[in-house]
């Protein structure tokens, strides 16, 4: 984001830019379509809200669940931490972002929007997780942050 508010100012300072070429310049920043996100930004009053509904132990690792409870949908990341401290940053895509974050995280298969739940494997046995979190940076403006940690962390 910062890098797009740079690059914006940068090309159309003393110019007179129209919404959509702001779009267009964070566009070729990210590297991303974000059409959809300004759809929903701009023309809907739709809530972010992500969670964790099972995690379960499965031969191979460990298979996570989670459920879109708001109805707007953005691309999740979820970090794992491993009991050894070790992290990992998994990134869930929307459908129609169609590209992925310049980041180095672990790219899951995309969430379509129009399914309330979705499942992805970890590479790590379930005892040796310590703990999730989704947006544990919180980018998003995600309204019930009670539901983003596994196992539920005290207070929530």
């Amino acid at each position: 984001f910062n890098q797009g508010m740079l690059n914006y100012f940068e090309y159309w300072k003393f110019k007179h830019p129209a919404p959509h070429d702001f779009i267009t310049v964070m566009e070729k920043t990210s590297g991303l379509q974000l059409d959809w996100y300004l759809n929903f930004w701009m023309n809907t009053t739709k809530t972010i809200d992500y969670g964790f509904k099972k995690v379960t132990s499965q031969k191979g690792g460990t298979l996570i669940t989670l459920e879109k409870l708001g109805e707007m949908p953005m691309p999740v990341r979820l970090t794992v931490t491993l009991k050894s401290g070790l992290e990992q940053e998994f990134y869930i895509p929307v459908v129609s972002t169609f590209g992925a974050p310049k980041l180095s995280v672990q790219t899951q298969a995309p969430w379509p929007w129009t399914h309330p739940e979705h499942q992805f494997m970890v590479p790590y046995a379930f005892k040796d997780i310590a703990k999730m979190e989704i947006d544990p940076l919180g980018f998003t403006a995600d309204v019930n942050r009670a539901n983003n940690s596994y196992p539920k962390q005290e207070g929530q």
